[in-house]
């Protein structure tokens, strides 16, 4: 087996001189390689074994709101003796890109990590490589394996699996970043490794917050994409010579190909209607095995905890909450919050209502929160409760209360189109069409805990 890992680490020393580095001798496992050389020149890197190479270039592009591209080679490198490992460093449109190279007997593993101004935002920050190659085939966004047309965009929930084919053989590539965007030009391949990307987290936010729901407030949401530079942006890269077989992770279990999510909206639900919905009929007993539950479905079921005007009793009453209990008995069903309630809740109340809440979550499934109409409940993710928006009041902010009671995945404020032909969200006929159908952003959560969905 040989493997090269490539290891890119932060360190805030200063940007070494150039020079030319040359590791050789590295023993591989395998009987047909019995030593492979690490060629930097600048910022051209070149693999050598006894039956042929491998070369690319290194380039960091970065882009902040407001301000111009700028691209970078990567050109010097130290080797550190001691620690058998090569570093470089530079400052790059004020921020910090430190880079480690992490050479073991059979791997090379490049890592970066990126940091610096807080105050700037993120339009793209990327690591690219000019790779010599003669074709690309990539794990696409349907799990098939497909030859490079052109450009294609790989999400974080997609394996970033890679293999380029030179006139030596073939090398394969692994990346784990926030996204990876190949493309081809007239046979010249790139890759980008994405640490930060705006169109992988395409964040909306009401511009106010308004007394009484209107249609038109929904063309009133302001673009947030770009995201603030307030936390460390990291992403791998591994290479392999090796020609056996590659384990591919897959995204869901026993071998699945596709999944499907139901989700019931807490506005209309009543004691009746979540009967009839999870045990198949309002008046009959649930012995008869109906519904959802009645099937062994699962489903994401929103409710309310605090009575407000116009919707039933959910969360506070005790009959619908036994009825609840009794589901959950005998099937497993997501249980959250869809706001506390269905007015306006200003912190105190949205604390007291995610404390009332923890009843509900001991029945077990996973916790999640679904703003109630974002435009008129301040405390919406979307407008004013992520505290990211322009004005927003500290009596609204409430990420730090969905934090604290475990919550980690929040409704982004409006639902991903699914494509005109299909419904799979993922589109992987679209080559250069990005998927996000879940993702973080720092102007919401810097710590990168709260997942947002659409």
């Amino acid at each position: 087996m040989h493997l090269f890992y490539l290891l890119l680490s932060c360190q805030s020393d200063p940007t070494p001189p150039k020079e030319k580095i040359w590791i050789p001798g590295w023993e591989f496992t395998p009987q047909s390689y019995r030593e492979a050389e690490l060629n930097i020149e600048g910022e051209r890197w070149s693999i050598s074994t006894s039956e042929g190479a491998f070369s690319f270039r290194l380039m960091t592009e970065s882009k902040y709101k407001g301000q111009k591209k700028v691209e970078k080679a990567i050109d010097s490198w130290v080797w550190n003796e001691t620690k058998q490992e090569l570093s470089s460093a530079h400052r790059i449109a004020e921020m910090n890109w430190r880079f480690h190279v992490d050479i073991q007997d059979t791997h090379l593993q490049l890592r970066i990590e990126v940091d610096g101004n807080e105050k700037k935002e993120i339009q793209r920050e990327r690591l690219w490589l000019e790779v010599e190659a003669i074709d690309i085939e990539h794990l696409g966004r349907d799990y098939r394996w497909r030859s490079l047309e052109k450009r294609y965009a790989l999400d974080r929930w997609t394996p970033q699996y890679l293999r380029l084919y030179t006139p030596d053989g073939m090398v394969r590539m692994r990346g784990e970043a926030e996204s990876v965007w190949l493309e081809e030009k007239k046979g010249r391949y790139r890759i980008a490794l994405e640490l930060s990307h705006q169109a992988n987290h395409p964040l909306k936010i009401f511009r106010k917050c308004y007394a009484q729901y209107e249609e038109a407030q929904e063309e009133e949401r302001v673009n947030r994409y770009a995201q603030p530079s307030r936390f460390v942006r990291k992403a791998n890269l591994f290479l392999s010579l090796n020609e056996g077989p590659l384990l591919e992770p897959l995204r869901y279990p026993h071998r699945y190909k596709a999944a499907i999510s139901f989700n019931d909206h807490a506005d209309q639900s009543n004691l009746l209607k979540l009967k009839a919905l999870m045990l198949g009929t309002s008046t009959e007993r649930s012995e008869n095995k109906k519904g959802f539950a009645g099937h062994g479905l699962s489903m994401s079921k929103s409710v309310f905890v605090r009575e407000a005007k116009g919707y039933d009793r959910q969360g506070s009453s005790e009959p619908y909450v036994d009825l609840l209990e009794e589901i959950q008995n005998t099937s497993t069903q997501e249980i959250g919050l869809h706001s506390v309630s269905g007015e306006v809740d200003n912190r105190t109340q949205t604390e007291a209502g995610l404390a009332f809440a923890e009843r509900l979550q001991s029945m077990g499934g996973g916790r999640f929160w679904i703003d109630h109409q974002p435009s008129t409940n301040c405390e919406a993710i979307s407008n004013e409760g992520g505290g990211y928006r322009r004005g927003a009041r500290a009596q609204y902010q409430i990420v730090d209360l969905l934090k604290e009671y475990g919550y980690h995945y929040v409704w982004a404020g409006f639902d991903l189109p699914p494509p005109a032909d299909g419904i799979n969200l993922f589109d992987p006929e679209r080559p250069e069409n990005r998927s996000p159908v879940l993702y973080t952003h720092s102007g919401i959560d810097s710590a990168g805990s709260i997942f947002l969905f659409s």
